[in-house]
């Protein structure tokens, strides 16, 4: 979450990243502050939530295609 957990920059943008370097440099507290943050938001991921959310999307595709797979051998 850019400024809250991090901060982002558009790539191959040389001095945006030397500002968010600069920006992350200057204060320990924010890096810590972030770092908290970002751990916070990472509590939420694990493997096994991506490995459920992978195979539901896949789930979700068969199932799109099967209908309408149906729907062109309806016409």
């Amino acid at each position: 979450q850019p400024g809250k957990s991090g901060l982002i920059f558009e790539k191959g943008n040389v001095r945006e990243l030397a500002s968010a370097l600069e920006i992350m440099l200057s204060s320990q507290e924010l890096r810590e502050d972030m770092v908290r943050k970002a751990d916070k938001i990472l509590e939420n991921y694990t493997i096994e939530k991506a490995r459920d959310q992978f195979l539901d999307a896949v789930d979700r595709t068969y199932a799109y295609a099967g209908r309408f797979k149906n729907e062109l051998s309806d016409t």
